[in-house]
């Protein structure tokens, strides 16, 4: 029962973050699945649009998230220090896209194994 309510309560809390991020102008553009036994993971932009920002949202448990490089689609890379723990439900800070053209490809995250304790959160990829 307990792990039912659970999944419940992760479920009505996911549908209450999107839409609160839609209206601020936020758009998820990709997500992948962090994984215990590894310490990073690609997200592929499923958008060709440009954006002027972007930040790293964490579903399904707390992580603390080291560094992203963003692969831009004219192979420019973009460093994004985030060293902070990111609790489950929120959102690292955004940061700016740089450069011409700012349409992103993918998202290399890294982050601390031993954060997820245990837990597979989803990294999601927010643009606007």
């Amino acid at each position: 029962m307990r792990v039912r309510n659970g999944i419940v309560l992760a479920a009505v809390a996911a549908s209450m973050a999107s839409p609160a991020l839609a209206q601020s102008g936020w758009r998820g553009i990709g997500r992948a699945q962090a994984d215990p036994g590894a310490a990073s993971v690609t997200i592929t932009a499923r958008d060709d649009d440009p954006y002027r920002e972007y930040m790293i949202c964490v579903e399904g448990g707390p992580a603390r998230l080291l560094d992203a490089q963003v692969h831009y689609r004219d192979n420019r890379v973009q460093t994004y220090r985030i060293r902070a723990r990111v609790a489950d439900g929120a959102c690292s800070r955004s940061t700016g896209a740089n450069g011409r053209d700012k349409t992103i490809a993918t998202v290399d995250i890294a982050y601390d194994p031993a954060s997820l304790q245990g837990s597979r959160p989803r990294l999601e990829l927010y643009v606007r």
